[in-house]
């Protein structure tokens, strides 16, 4: 099975919020430092738009209050720099896979689980 991803890069938060106005995404990635507002203030005002949206921060300045503050709001997962791209798929598709349990858990009965596992 091949998997296509489509991306979209901005240069700031407050750009990303707009697009973020404008568009439905279901994976947003932000770094801690960006210019305007930090990345924990942008996924806080992201949150409103894309309340189902994977959100992962990204950053080499991370402390341990940084990474709690960004969980409690919603980030489900931080990755430091440096890191290399198949790091960051790995860790897009553990939480890809969690978030489609979850929502199997929640929206749908057993036996349609079932049926499904079984084909």
């Amino acid at each position: 099975m091949s998997i296509k991803y489509t991306f979209k890069a901005v240069a700031s938060a407050e750009k990303g919020l707009r697009v973020l106005g404008e568009e439905q995404f279901d994976i947003i990635i932000s770094d801690l430092q960006l210019p305007g507002l930090d990345g924990v203030e942008f996924f806080k005002r992201a949150i409103v738009s894309h309340p189902s949206a994977i959100r992962v921060l990204i950053s080499g300045y991370g402390n341990d209050t940084i990474v709690r503050e960004a969980l409690v709001i919603g980030v489900l997962a931080f990755i430091a720099k440096p890191f290399d791209l198949t790091e960051l798929l790995e860790q897009l598709t553990v939480l890809i896979e969690k978030d489609n349990d979850s929502k199997n858990r929640f929206f749908d009965n057993p036996r349609q689980r079932s049926q499904r596992q079984s084909e």
